[in-house]
């Protein structure tokens, strides 16, 4: 896997111009404008610029008050100063983008360590996270094993779990959305596109369907060892029950975390033989 991140990677990790419900998005390049003044913004000092989209620019960043340091390990998203963009969309998407985070802290969830909203640029501060998205690494490698595939989806479940508990959606889950490190642990990014639960009560349900798309999606992309065949059922069934027409019917966040992780397990328990087991197969 990829550390650090690439013009296209570091575009997906801050979730950059995407539009719920939609495929892939196809990056749209251009030179980000500089940020006028000395190359400061609020207390960060902007570095390189990563990516120039229809409504957002991004740029590494480090402390201001850090003279001479080599190390850039933030991220600065920044509305775009093309014309004709909508900034007051701009800033809308940045307002719940720090919103959500700050309503809703998960460990694979992104994080907004610094925002100024109602500046005259506004802008939100993330670490820059190493690794690549789900959709990166699916494109990349070849299969994945099943509880790796299953250990992904529940730590996405969780995040979305603790949006939703904290009142708020995600609204725009996909493999472009999650980030894995190289350690394979998942981060679930892009808030732009959140929205609460209460002003619209079948986005939960939303996020749930979506967490199955990517399960779904997955299922594609695995290695499926001897005796696993049969939670390969049970999955298409969760799968199902998220996809349900009947949104009462769909589990909870919560639920899907639970269920996802006894998955987790049946799939490690189905090749794994105690070791009498193992000696006795062996003598045969």
């Amino acid at each position: 896997m990829n550390i650090g991140l690439t013009q296209d990677t570091a575009n997906r990790a801050a979730g950059l111009d995407a539009s719920p419900g939609m495929s892939a998005p196809e990056a749209t390049w251009a030179a980000p404008q500089a940020v006028p003044g000395s190359g400061v913004l609020g207390i960060w000092r902007l570095g390189q610029p990563v990516h120039a989209g229809a409504r957002s620019q991004l740029w590494t960043a480090q402390p201001a008050d850090a003279p001479g340091n080599t190390r850039w390990d933030y991220l600065v998203r920044v509305g775009s100063r093309a014309a004709g963009h909508d900034r007051d969309e701009t800033v809308q998407s940045l307002r719940r983008f720090a919103h959500a985070a700050a309503a809703a802290q998960d460990p694979h969830l992104i994080s907004v360590l610094d925002a100024s909203l109602d500046s005259a640029e506004p802008f939100l501060v993330m670490p820059r996270l190493p690794g690549q998205s789900l959709r990166e690494l699916l494109t990349e490698s070849g299969g994945q094993p099943l509880a790796v595939a299953l250990w992904w989806i529940r730590q996405t479940a969780q995040a979305t779990a603790a949006l939703h508990r904290a009142g708020h959606s995600h609204a725009d889950i996909r493999p472009e959305n999650v980030w894995i490190s190289p350690r394979g642990t998942a981060t679930l990014i892009d808030l732009g596109s959140s929205s609460s639960i209460a002003a619209s009560l079948p986005t939960a349900a939303g996020d749930v369907f979506a967490i199955g798309r990517v399960l779904w999606e997955l299922l594609a992309h695995i290695s499926v060892l001897p005796g696993q065949q049969a939670v390969l059922g049970s999955i298409a069934d969760l799968v199902a029950e998220t996809m349900s027409p009947e949104l009462s019917e769909r589990p909870t966040a919560d639920d899907l975390v639970r269920r996802v992780n006894q998955l987790e397990i049946e799939s490690l328990n189905a090749h794994i033989r105690p070791a009498g087991q193992e000696l006795a197969s062996r003598a045969a």
